[in-house]
């Protein structure tokens, strides 16, 4: 399965997340041939590789030309709807565009459509967020990783006055999220890369993965340590669904019947069909001891089962439940052994776990009784041929 892990030891912004793709192997002429869908003009859009810190990475800067207008949500949402823009694009970019909106209208108090992006609604800012949804549109990662947010700290300036780091939008739109002060005193998650996180992220941790490609995006301000984010492209091994199955528990106590008929109990249960019979120890009423039979059936047993158990037991009710049970993979196969053929139950988690090898009782019983040699030695010898008959498959 293809991945992308955002590192934001520097934060993120805009810029720096596409810049960060870019250097990671993204073409920059298709991205641009996306971008020039959008009805915007005046505008310069450089690439230019940096070293900053002895690292080297990529630099998107924006030009504009023009003073641009304060927009609202609807202008830019027309903007992209009216675009030739693939339908990917449109959504994730008027999705992140409307989380923005929110948070800027939660802070100051407004509703959503009255709230007029200056800096957010700025070409660069247009471009940056149209330009992450078509980066990850071209990239087609299956799953967005993400690790901790270093939100920064100090205060800066802008339109409203000197407002403390992280900014009180960027604080609305990384709620739920794993976020920490520092590592320096500056801006280091902006709102638009806030948004960015919370439009795009699956999940907040990184995953064991096959690394193919790096790419660093430096920011515009220089800090002491490095304005950068970097990306690492690659794979994970996608796990295979665990097969989940619906049972139903059926429970009695009894206190009052020969042990005998319990057995005998278990056995016709088994044969009827049930998953598994247990019996334990219970201490009942009056300080009597008893017992308490579960059986684990399918659903459509259920009834069957528990006419036989009022039928061959002295319980006076049965209580049932529906419960859900997630199953390992497994197979029985046939080992040859001296002593006959003995059936090995093979169970494995996935694909990549160990495999656990069960002799078969009932085998290894007959087997024992028939050449005279002690059941643990044909168990010993079961497993044996199993692990050999494994390592003569694996082998080349």
């Amino acid at each position: 399965m293809r991945v992308l892990f955002l590192d934001c030891f520097a934060g993120i912004s805009g810029d720096m997340f596409l810049s960060s793709l870019l250097d990671a192997g993204l073409d920059g002429k298709e991205l641009l041939k996306y971008l020039k869908l959008i009805n915007i003009d005046d505008y310069e859009f450089t690439v230019s590789s940096i070293n900053s810190h002895s690292i080297t990475g990529t630099r998107v800067k924006i030009n504009v030309s023009d003073i641009q207008p304060h927009r609202h949500l609807k202008d830019i949402e027309k903007m992209i709807r009216q675009s030739a823009l693939p339908h990917f694009i449109k959504e994730k970019s008027m999705v992140c565009f409307r989380y923005l909106a929110e948070a800027e209208a939660k802070v100051h108090g407004l509703t959503v459509d009255k709230i007029h992006f200056h800096e957010v609604g700025a070409v660069d800012s247009i471009l940056d967020i149209v330009g992450a949804a078509t980066a990850l549109y071209l990239l087609k990662p299956q799953k967005v990783y993400c690790g901790t947010l270093p939100l920064g700290g100090g205060y800066i300036k802008c339109q409203h006055g000197t407002i403390p780091v992280p900014a009180p939008a960027t604080v609305e739109l990384v709620k739920g999220m794993p976020v920490k002060m520092g590592p320096v005193n500056n801006e280091l998650v902006t709102p638009t890369g806030a948004a960015i996180v919370k439009t795009f992220i699956d999940e907040f941790n990184l995953p064991p993965m096959h690394v193919d490609q790096i790419g660093y995006g430096f920011g515009s301000r220089e800090l002491e340590i490095p304005n950068a984010l970097r990306v690492l492209l690659g794979t994970v091994q996608k796990r295979p669904s665990l097969k989940k199955q619906e049972i139903n528990i059926l429970e009695c106590n009894i206190d009052d019947m020969n042990p005998e008929i319990t057995s005998f109990l278990q056995e016709r249960l088994l044969k009827e069909g049930a998953l598994d019979v247990y019996i334990q120890n219970v201490g009942m009423k009056k300080g009597r001891p008893g017992i308490e039979i579960k059986v684990v059936c399918e659903p459509a047993l259920r009834e069957k089962l528990i006419h036989l158990i009022f039928r061959e037991s002295t319980t006076l009710g049965i209580r049932y439940r529906t419960e859900n049970r997630f199953l390992a993979q497994r197979s029985i196969i046939q080992v040859p052994t001296p002593y006959g053929k003995i059936g090995v139950k093979v169970s494995k988690f996935d694909h990549s776990s160990e495999p656990q090898y069960a002799p078969e009782f009932e085998d290894c019983k007959k087997a024992s009784l028939a050449y005279d040699i002690p059941l643990k030695e044909i168990y010993k010898l079961a497993i044996r041929e199993m692990e050999n008959s494994q390592e003569q498959k694996d082998s080349p």
